[in-house]
C-alpha cells in the first residue's frame, strides 16, 4: 500500500489519527446508518490506516443515550431535536479534544447531522479553518426552509448561524464563515437552499461544473476559494452519496449522476497533498439499504476514500518526502539521492514500511551503533551489510516495498 507524506502544516510527528466511531441515525428517518461505522471498522479500516504510517487510536464506538420520543417532540418541523443536539455536542467535545492533542480526528458516521459536532470541534482548535463539503445535497436548510424536518439536511445552517435561534442548539457557535465553506458534487439542492447559497455568497461546485471543467480543475478552484495560500487547516466532510449510486449504492439518499469512483478519490488525494488536512468525516454509509454485495461495495468505497484522504496513492511518488524520526532502517546498495528544496531525499519513499517493520538497535564491533529491521529482512540482508548512521537523527526515506529499495538512509539536513 503506497503512501505519500507531505510535511503537515499543523500535525506534529509522529502523525496520529483518532477514529471517532459514531453509530448514530437520529438526524434522519432511515434505520441502519448507525451501523455504518461498525461495518467500516470491521472491514479493517484501522489496520489499513496503520499501514499508511499513521499511529491509529481507536477505543471503540461511542454510545449515545437514547431519548424517548415522547420526551423529544418536534420543534416546529425539526425531528429529534434534543437527541441530535445532545449527540452533536458530545461529538464536538470529543473531536475538539483530539484536535487539541495534535491528533487528526476521523469521524465515521452515522448520518451527516454529526458534522454539526465534528466541525464545531475542529473550529474550537483551528478557528481559521475552512470546510470542504462533498455531498449530493446542500445540507443547509434552516428550520424555516426544511420540508422533511430531518436535521441531517441542516447542519451547515447551524454552523453558519442561519435561521431562527433554537435554544436546544444554543451551544453551536457560528464559527464557520460563508467564505470558508465550499461544496463539491451538488446535484439535489432544495429551492430554499439555493436561495441561501446565493444570498450568502457560498461557493458551490455542482456536477455541472465537474462535467464542464473536470475534477482536477474543480478541486483547484475550490481550494483557491477557501484556502488560496494553502495555509489554512482543512476539515473535509464527505457524504458517500456524493458518489454515483453505481459506486456507493448503500446510502440513505442516493441521487444518480454523481461523482465517479476516481473523481471522489481525487478530491481526497488532492486535499491530502495540501498538507492542510486536520479533520475528516466519512458519513452516511447505510448497510441496511442494499443487498450484501452492494453493502460490501459501499463499505469498501468508504474505507478507500478515507485511505486516499490520509495518504494512499495509486503509485508511489518518486520524490515525495517522508520523515521517519523513530523507526529507521537501512539497506545495502547504491544511493539515489536528490537535493530537493534543501532536503536530501531518497526515491521512492514510504513511511508505512518503516512503521510496519519496526527496528532494533544493532552494535557491531569496531562500528557505530545503528538500526536494523526486526523481521525477515535481517536474515535476507545480514546486519554486517547495513550502513551505520547516526542515532537520534531525523531521517527521510525509503520505499513502498522493501525489496525495491536500493539506497541508504540519509540525514535530514533542514
Amino acid at each position: 500500500m503506497s503512501s505519500r507524506s507531505p510535511v503537515s502544516h499543523f500535525l506534529p510527528e509522529p502523525k496520529t489519527l483518532a477514529i471517532v466511531g459514531c453509530p448514530f441515525s437520529g438526524g434522519q428517518a432511515k434505520l441502519g446508518v448507525d451501523r455504518g461505522p461498525i461495518h467500516l471498522v470491521q472491514a479493517g479500516l484501522p489496520e489499513q490506516l496503520s499501514e499508511l504510517g499513521w499511529k491509529v487510536l481507536f477505543d471503540g464506538h461511542h454510545q449515545f443515550e437514547e431519548i424517548d420520543a415522547a420526551s423529544d417532540p418536534p420543534i416546529g418541523k425539526l425531528k429529534n431535536p434534543r437527541l441530535v443536539s445532545r449527540v452533536c455536542e458530545a461529538i464536538a467535545k470529543v473531536v475538539g479534544e483530539h484536535a487539541k492533542k495534535g491528533q487528526l480526528p476521523l469521524t465515521l458516521g452515522g448520518d451527516h447531522s454529526l458534522a454539526m459536532g465534528t466541525i464545531s470541534g475542529t473550529f474550537e482548535q483551528y478557528p481559521d479553518a475552512c470546510v470542504v463539503w462533498v455531498d449530493a445535497h446542500g445540507d443547509i436548510n434552516t428550520a424555516e426552509t426544511t420540508d422533511s424536518g430531518n436535521i441531517h439536511g441542516m447542519p451547515v445552517s447551524f454552523l453558519l448561524g442561519l435561521g431562527s435561534k433554537i435554544p436546544e442548539f444554543s451551544w453551536v457557535k457560528p464559527l464557520l464563515k460563508p467564505e470558508r465553506l465550499v461544496y463539491i458534487g451538488l446535484r439535489d439542492v432544495d429551492a430554499g437552499e439555493k436561495k441561501i447559497l446565493k444570498e450568502n455568497g457560498i461557493r458551490a461546485f455542482s456536477m455541472h461544473e465537474v462535467d464542464k471543467y473536470g475534477i482536477g480543475r474543480v478541486v483547484e478552484m475550490a481550494l483557491d476559494h477557501v484556502n488560496p495560500k494553502r495555509d489554512r487547516p482543512i476539515h473535509l466532510s464527505f457524504d458517500v452519496d456524493a458518489l454515483d449510486p453505481s459506486v456507493a449504492p448503500s446510502t440513505g439518499t442516493p441521487v444518480r449522476g454523481g461523482l465517479t469512483f476516481r473523481e471522489g478519490h481525487y478530491i481526497c488525494e488532492a486535499i491530502y497533498e495540501t498538507g492542510c488536512l486536520v479533520a475528516l468525516d466519512i458519513m452516511e454509509v447505510n448497510p441496511s439499504l442494499a443487498d450484501e454485495a452492494e453493502v460490501k461495495q459501499t463499505v469498501a468505497v468508504g474505507c478507500s476514500l478515507a485511505r486516499s484522504a490520509l495518504g494512499e496513492t495509486l503509485l508511489g511518488s518518486p520524490f515525495a518526502q517522508t520523515r521517519a524520526s523513530t523507526t529507521l532502517l537501512a539497506y545495502p546498495g547504491r544511493s539515489h539521492i536528490q537535493e530537493k528544496d534543501k532536503k536530501l531525499v531518497l526515491a521512492p519513499p514510504s513511511h508505512s514500511t518503516l512503521e510496519k517493520l519496526g527496528s532494533t538497535l544493532v552494535q557491531k564491533e569496531g562500528q557505530e551503533s545503528f538500526l536494523a529491521p526486526q523481521n525477515y529482512l535481517t536474515s535476507r540482508y545480514p546486519a554486517s551489510s547495513f550502513s551505520p548512521f547516526a542515532i537520534n537523527t531525523t531521517f527521510i526515506s525509503t520505499t513502498s516495498h522493501p525489496t525495491m529499495f536500493n539506497g541508504v538512509l540519509t540525514p535530514d539536513i533542514v
